[in-house]
């Protein structure tokens, strides 16, 4: 099922720099003669800068003795249904899967009609599922810019393992989370003693079914619900259907865990308009489908994520993939939940700069990060 594709795109694609680097990091995912691999890029508009890494892990899989199949698609928007032949790959016995341009792939039209289960938790798309199963591996990317796609991704795993496991363990014996950003506000998020802290680049590991976004570098905790009180000003980036650069600091404001009121500008106003879109296409899904439970709705604008990043090399770019990823970043996510709280939306929200405050059992307060540096 060998499949090799020439490479497309500017002349002035470093081709000997995307073959090392992605070279470095098949290693680092231990790509071998036993991978079997779906790389799926979009093709035909744009630069194709995630079709060059496509092709490059089809080059690094074939040297390495592994199988590799590189399917293309065209571009499809977040709110388009994507091709159904791509589906039906992403369900095939593949034990790695590689999606370049997550961004440019659509939804799932069957997995919102009629969610998959798995292990009694729903999912709303067969890639979210597939990441799921114990029998593969799941990266996906997001590949706006190159070079600094490479750069980020370019880095010491060992140092960012051990700086994660710091980090882990800290989250792990805290019972809440403080975040103070500017104008003097505070969010409190309690943790959830059900949902453990972890790194998203345990696919270290040699374990199977540790996959995650690239480049990687958070450290991250589905919190509990109903547990967000406060207010958070975001003035890095936030993710609606595309990454929304924040030059008005967006001001957000929580109660029980939920946002309650969006204040500023111009961005502010987009993502309130953006979470109301989503309103709607959730009713409208609901009133098509009676398995989609009212959770769907209920969980569209409540916190699901805290998360603090460490990548060393990852730079503010317009990329939340990479964004998110900035030391001494932080970052939470309203809309679906790493640990089964259902929504079709997963909204990250970046602070740049932020103090993070690690309070445990004993109300011991540990500043973590401050000034955009890592503190443990």
């Amino acid at each position: 099922m060998t499949f090799k594709e020439k490479a497309v795109g500017p002349e002035s694609i470093p081709v000997k720099r995307v073959d090392a680097i992605i070279g470095r990091f098949a290693d680092t995912i231990d790509c071998d003669i036993n991978t079997k691999a779906l790389i799926v890029s979009a093709k035909g508009e744009g630069n194709n800068f995630g079709l060059a890494v496509g092709q490059a892990f089809i080059r690094q899989i074939n040297q390495r003795n592994g199988e590799a199949l590189l399917a293309t698609h065209r571009p499809f928007g977040s709110q388009e249904p994507r091709d159904e032949g791509i589906n039906q790959l992403l369900s095939q016995n593949f034990n790695l899967i590689i999606i370049t341009d997550l961004n440019k792939l659509g939804y799932d039209a069957n997995g919102r009609n009629k969610p998959y289960i798995l292990a009694g938790q729903e999912h709303e798309d067969i890639l979210w599922l597939r990441n799921d199963q114990d029998s593969t591996r799941v990266f996906w990317f997001m590949v706006n810019d190159l070079n600094r796609f490479l750069d980020t991704v370019d880095i010491d795993y060992q140092d960012l393992s051990v700086t994660a496991a710091k980090y882990v363990r800290a989250l792990q014996l805290s019972k809440k989370v403080v975040i103070e950003s500017g104008n003097n506000l505070q969010l409190e998020i309690k943790t959830d003693p059900r949902f453990q802290a972890r790194a998203d680049f345990s696919f270290m590991d040699q374990n199977l079914g540790k996959g995650g976004n690239v480049p990687p570098g958070e450290v991250l905790v589905t919190p509990d619900s109903h547990g967000t009180e406060g207010s958070i000003l975001i003035n890095g980036s936030f993710y609606t259907d595309r990454t929304v650069t924040v030059n008005q600091p967006v001001r957000l404001d929580f109660r029980r865990g939920r946002v309650v009121n969006i204040h500023g500008g111009k961005e502010a106003n987009l993502l309130e308009e953006y979470l109301l879109e989503e309103e709607k296409r959730t009713k409208a899904i609901m009133a098509g489908n009676d398995k989609i439970g009212g959770n769907y709705l209920n969980c569209l604008r409540v916190n699901a994520e805290f998360a603090i990043g460490i990548n060393p090399k990852a730079v503010f770019c317009d990329d939340l993939l990479i964004d998110e990823k900035v030391k001494g970043s932080a970052h939470i996510a309203i809309g679906s939940s790493y640990d089964g709280e259902p929504a079709f939306n997963h909204n990250d929200l970046i602070v740049r700069q932020p103090k993070v405050i690690f309070i445990d059992e004993e109300d011991r307060e540990k500043t973590v990060v401050e000034a955009g540096q890592l503190l443990l």
